[in-house]
């Protein structure tokens, strides 16, 4: 009862940088975001100042919150004293027993951290990880820290949360630096005086690559290799057609969803990842050279009512799920994610009319392949007309081409539809 009545207010009271366990925000959010900073970091040649990006992870996060300062800051926040008791109820009864030589032992009484698996253990982390945020957000607002601006209008990113892994921006000046060390009491470093190397290996976050270089071929082959060596390990075992099918289906074809989301596959991985699968689907036990294939894999991806077994086109499933991150930009223009593509891309329209621009990253090349079918499947709901242009917006269904275009002067192609109307 107490987690869901504290999940339901957590978007009201947690800043835009954590996208952690809150309804309405995905991990995805996250990644697009830090790929799209590491791109502007890699690309930067301006300016006297550099930029630097650090990553870290709290270890041992959950067991080490301290009670007393998880009460504070709930209080500090506005929660009322009893509903704070409840939930620190919830929190310090616990006692643990163990079995040693068939004898139990305990009980042992813990004086801090989160239980694993407790349902508000989740939400009172975000909680705790709320007092970092506000933290940096204090030194940015005195002027002591400086996030990453990608663009003119775009939001000054100083941080980015999930959960315990941490993204933290500043510049590259020795003053920063020492406000990095001043925030943490425990730190690793970072570029020079916080003792760290820089490097050129952007390594993953969130079980994605931060990065990815004019190779995308590349830079993606991990996905191949897993899918390879999965597949490989299957070619041992004795398999009926129904067992390959549900292999395929739940765990190959799965394997790459993820990466799927942020990133556009080039055709040539798609299409070594289609041999693979139909290498394993035609083979026989230890064989990995494929057998007789009998049928077309395209065919093999058709529904079972059109003889097909239902595989997926992976490079249709990877637009569809872009399709998926474009009508988010569309549909929620106020979250962080959308704030910061919209100021680099597309500050003066909406993402339906968005241009690819100068100097694009590979994660907005991976969205706007989506656009076109965003476009012709989607309409404008006019209202009071003020944010819809005549010629150019999807607002007239047609049934041949997604919506009804014309001819028009540009006076009248650029005005807003509501000066169509009769007011009142």
């Amino acid at each position: 009862m107490l987690a869901n009545r504290l999940k339901l207010i957590l978007g009201s009271i947690i800043s835009d940088s954590q996208s952690a366990f809150i309804p309405g925000r995905t991990i995805i959010d996250n990644i697009m975001i830090s790929a799209e900073l590491m791109h502007y970091l890699k690309r930067k040649r301006q300016g006297k100042e550099g930029a630097a990006a650090f990553k870290i992870n709290m270890a041992k996060a959950y067991d080490r919150i301290e009670w007393g300062f998880h009460s504070s800051i709930m209080l500090k926040m506005g929660f009322t004293p009893n509903f704070v008791n409840l939930i620190m109820l919830c929190v310090s009864t616990i006692t643990y027993k163990f079995p040693r030589d068939g004898v139990e032992l305990g009980s042992i009484v813990p004086s801090r951290g989160l239980r694993q698996g407790d349902p508000l253990s989740p939400y009172l982390f975000i909680i705790c990880a709320e007092g970092l945020s506000l933290l940096i957000n204090h030194y940015e607002s005195a002027g002591l820290l400086h996030g990453v601006r990608i663009a003119r209008g775009a939001p000054d990113l100083t941080h980015l949360f999930f959960a315990d892994d941490c993204f933290i921006f500043f510049k590259v000046i020795p003053q920063e630096a020492q406000v990095l060390k001043t925030i943490f009491i425990f730190i690793w470093g970072c570029l020079g005086l916080l003792g760290a190397q820089g490097t050129i290996n952007h390594g993953s976050y969130l079980g994605i690559p931060s990065y990815i270089g004019r190779s995308k071929l590349a830079g993606l082959s991990y996905i191949r290799d897993i899918v390879w060596k999965r597949l490989q390990g299957w070619n041992q075992k004795l398999l009926s057609r129904a067992g390959k099918e549900i292999l395929l289906k739940t765990v190959a074809q799965a394997m790459s969803n993820y990466a799927m989301n942020i990133y556009l596959f080039p055709l040539e991985l798609c299409r070594e990842l289609k041999r693979m699968m139909n290498s394993f689907w035609w083979g026989k036990k230890g064989n990995d050279s494929g057998g007789i294939t009998w049928m077309r894999w395209d065919k093999l991806c058709k529904p079972k009512t059109h003889r097909g077994i239902e595989f997926k086109r992976l490079h249709l499933f990877n637009v569809a799920m872009f399709g998926k991150q474009g009508w988010r930009l569309l549909t929620n223009p106020n979250t962080l994610v959308a704030c910061l593509f919209k100021a680099r891309y597309y500050p003066n329209t909406s993402f339906a009319e968005a241009q690819l621009g100068s100097n694009p990253s590979y994660v907005w090349r991976s969205i706007l392949a989506a656009q076109p079918a965003i476009r012709q499947g989607s309409r404008i709901q006019i209202g009071g007309g003020q944010q819809t242009s005549i010629g150019s917006a999807p607002w007239l269904p047609d049934k041949d081409i997604g919506f009804t275009t014309s001819n028009l002067p540009v006076s009248i192609s650029s005005a807003t539809v509501d000066s169509l109307m009769v007011p009142n």
